[in-house]
C-alpha cells in the first residue's frame, strides 16, 4: 500500500457499503457482540479464508463480558440487566492455531461463561452482590439497608460467584504431576480493577481457585489494585499496588518475585487521594504510579456507601493535578521522586523506557492514551454502548482520547547506600516537592487508539509503532484498527463498515528486523450477520492476510494475549 504525502491518516476500506437496519447508530449493528451467551466447551474448528504465517502458533485468549441482560428465573420478574460494560458477565475465550505441513492452519475455537454463580444470583435476586463498577443501586433502598451493606462481609468465595475477567496476569503456571508422572494442567491468572484474581485451567477454561492480595502479603489488605500489573520482561516479577481505602487511604507498592515466590511491599504511600487506576508504569530501575483524575470520594469509604466504583468517583476537576510517584525497585529505597502535571484522566498506559543522562542521572519517559475528563466511563453504561440502545450515540468520546508521551527528568537511580530515614520512606509524599513533568509528544485522536498494544520486546526501551482501536464516532463503540507512527505523527487504519474489532495483539515475526515486523489479531464482530471472526494483518501496513470466521458472536471483551505453544 502507498502512503500518500504529508497524510495523517490512510484509510484501509472496505470491499463496499452495505444495508441495515436504520434502528441502529450511524448504520453498525454491534448488539449482538453485546448480548453473546453461545459457549463451545469442545473446540470447534474454523474455516481460514487467507493464511496465517507459519509463526502464528499457539493460543489467543480473550476475556470480557459475554452478555449483560438475562431473563430473571420468575419471568413474571421480566429480565435482569448489567448496567454497565465493565460489569457484564466474564466469558473467556480461546483460539488454537496450529501450522500444518499444508501451510494452511488449523485453527479451533473454545470459550466458556465463568461467572455463572454470579448470574444465577443476579437472576434470582434481581441484583449484583457485592462491589461493582457501576450497577446503579436500587433508588427504593432504604438507609438502613445501605448502611447495613457497607458493614456485610461477602460472603462469595466459589470461582463462579466472582466476576473476575478484565485482563490475564502471565505467565503461566502448571499444577503438580500426578503420581503417574503426568504433567499438571495449564493455568493462567485472570485480574480486575479489585484486588483479587481468579485462576483458570487453559484446557477447559473453568475457574477453579480465587484469592485475594492478603494472601502475598498480610499487609496487602486493601480494596483495590490495577487490573494491569506490570511484569518485567526480563525477569518475569510482578508489580502493582493494593490500595487500602479509609481515614488514611494507603497504597502499597509491591513485587512479587517469581524465583521464589515471595511478595516484597517497595513502598507504603500516604498523602495522595485515593483514585481509580487501571494500569501504571515500569522501568528498569523505576516503578511509576501515575494518580490521574478519578479521584474516589469520602477518602475511599464512598465506595463502600454506593456499592460501586463509579458512583463513588467524584466529579473531574480540570484544575486539579496528576500526580506521578516514582519509586525504587531494585535497592528498597521506596519513593525517590514526585512530578505533578495538568489533569486527565487515563485507562491505559503503554510503555515507559529511561533515558541516560551525562550527569548519571535518567530522563523517564511515559507513554499512555490520556482523556480530557471522565466522559469515557459514562459511555461505556450498556444503553450508551449498544448500537440500538435508548441512549446510542448520545455521549461521543470520539475526538477526546490523545497518545502522549510525558518527561520525568532527571532521577537519580537509588542505590544500597543511599539513606533510608527520608519523608517519603517514611510514606507522606505530599511533604516531597513536586518537580513538573512535561508532554514531550502528542498524536491526536485521529490517530490515536484504546486498548493499545505493543511489540512486547521493545517494553521498557523506546518503541515507534503503537496498535489500538480507533473511535471516528462511525458507531457507539470503536469502528476501526489504528497503527500510530509515534516518530512521524501519523498514522494507518483498517476498517469495514459495521465491522467491530476488538484489541489488537502484536505477535512479532521471529525473523524480522524491525519493530514492526509481525502480525496483528483481533476478533472482530461483523454487526450485519452477527457472527465474529479472528483477524489476522500484517503489522506492516494493516493489509488483511487471512480471516477464520466463528459461526457466531464473541463477546465484545475487553483484553487477550498470545501464548505460545505451551
Amino acid at each position: 500500500m502507498t502512503k500518500p504525502d504529508n497524510a495523517q491518516s490512510v484509510q484501509i476500506a472496505a470491499a463496499g457499503q452495505v444495508s441495515g437496519a436504520p434502528e441502529h447508530f450511524g448504520n453498525w449493528p454491534n448488539e449482538s457482540g453485546f448480548q453473546a451467551k453461545i459457549e463451545h466447551h469442545e473446540p470447534i474448528e474454523l474455516q481460514l479464508k487467507g493464511s496465517f504465517p507459519s509463526y502464528v502458533a499457539g493460543s489467543l485468549l480473550r476475556t470480557g463480558p459475554g452478555a449483560f441482560k438475562y431473563p430473571r428465573r420468575d419471568p413474571q420478574d421480566g429480565y435482569f440487566a448489567a448496567h454497565h460494560w465493565f460489569d457484564g458477565f466474564t466469558h473467556v475465550h480461546k483460539f488454537n492455531i496450529e501450522p500444518q505441513a499444508s501451510g494452511v492452519p488449523h485453527i479451533t475455537y473454545s470459550s466458556r461463561m465463568q461467572a455463572d454463580g454470579v448470574l444465577e444470583h443476579a437472576r434470582t435476586t434481581g441484583s449484583l452482590a457485592g462491589i461493582t463498577f457501576a450497577q446503579k443501586r436500587d433508588p427504593c433502598d432504604s438507609f438502613f439497608k445501605k448502611l447495613k451493606s457497607v458493614w456485610e462481609p461477602s460472603k462469595r468465595s466459589k470461582p463462579n460467584e466472582v466476576n473476575v475477567g478484565v485482563s490475564f496476569q502471565q505467565p503461566v503456571h502448571r499444577s503438580a504431576k500426578d503420581g503417574l508422572g503426568n504433567e499438571g494442567h495449564a493455568t493462567l491468572t485472570e485480574t480486575s480493577d479489585q484486588a483479587r484474581t481468579l485462576e483458570f485451567d487453559l484446557e477447559t477454561l473453568e475457574a477453579f481457585g480465587v484469592t485475594d492480595q492478603s494472601k502475598l502479603h498480610p499487609s496487602l489488605n486493601g480494596e483495590l489494585s490495577a487490573a494491569h500489573p506490570c511484569v518485567d520482561p526480563h525477569s518475569g516479577d510482578v508489580f502493582n499496588y493494593n490500595l487500602k481505602l479509609g481515614p488514611t487511604p494507603t497504597y502499597r507498592i509491591f513485587r512479587v518475585n517469581t524465583t521464589d515466590g515471595t511478595t516484597d511491599v517497595l513502598a507504603t504511600i500516604t498523602g495522595v487521594e485515593p483514585t481509580y487506576i487501571h494500569s501504571q508504569f515500569l522501568t528498569p530501575n523505576f516503578y511509576i504510579l501515575c494518580v490521574w483524575n478519578a479521584t474516589i470520594g469520602g477518602r475511599g469509604v464512598k465506595v463502600l456507601w454506593e456499592r460501586n466504583i463509579l458512583s463513588a468517583i467524584n466529579d473531574f476537576d480540570p484544575n486539579a493535578q496528576t500526580e506521578w510517584i516514582v519509586v525504587d525497585r531494585n535497592h528498597k529505597q521506596g519513593v525517590v521522586a514526585r512530578f505533578t502535571s495538568s489533569a486527565f484522566f487515563c485507562f491505559h498506559t503503554v510503555n515507559a523506557f529511561e533515558v541516560e543522562r551525562s550527569n548519571g542521572k535518567v530522563d523517564i519517559q511515559c507513554e499512555l492514551v490520556t482523556h480530557p475528563n471522565l466522559d469515557v466511563l459514562h459511555h461505556f453504561y450498556y444503553d450508551h454502548l449498544v448500537s440500538n440502545g435508548p441512549k446510542a450515540g448520545g455521549l461521543s468520546t470520539a475526538t477526546q482520547m490523545a497518545l502522549k508521551r510525558y518527561l520525568l527528568a532527571e532521577v537519580e537511580i537509588p542505590n544500597s547506600k543511599a539513606s533510608k530515614d527520608s519523608t517519603a520512606r517514611r510514606g507522606d509524599v505530599s511533604k516531597l516537592i513536586p518537580r513538573k513533568a512535561e508532554v514531550v509528544s502528542t498524536i491526536a485522536a485521529d490517530g490515536a487508539g484504546e486498548l493499545p498494544t505493543i511489540n512486547l520486546s521493545y517494553a521498557q526501551r523506546p518503541n515507534r509503532y503503537v496498535y489500538a482501536v480507533g473511535d471516528r464516532g462511525l458507531s457507539t463503540f470503536v469502528d476501526s484498527i489504528v497503527k500510530a507512527d509515534t516518530s512521524t505523527g501519523q498514522s494507518l487504519r483498517w476498517s469495514e463498515q459495521a465491522h467491530t474489532p476488538g484489541e489488537p495483539v502484536f505477535i512479532a515475526d521471529p525473523s524480522g528486523q524491525e519493530e514492526d515486523d509481525g502480525v496483528l489479531l483481533s476478533v472482530v464482530l461483523d454487526g450485519m450477520n452477527g457472527s465474529s471472526y479472528l483477524l489476522c494483518l500484517n503489522a506492516k501496513d494493516l493489509t488483511e492476510l487471512g480471516r477464520a470466521e466463528v459461526g457466531c458472536a464473541v463477546g465484545l471483551g475487553f483484553h487477550g494475549c498470545f501464548l505460545g505453544k505451551l
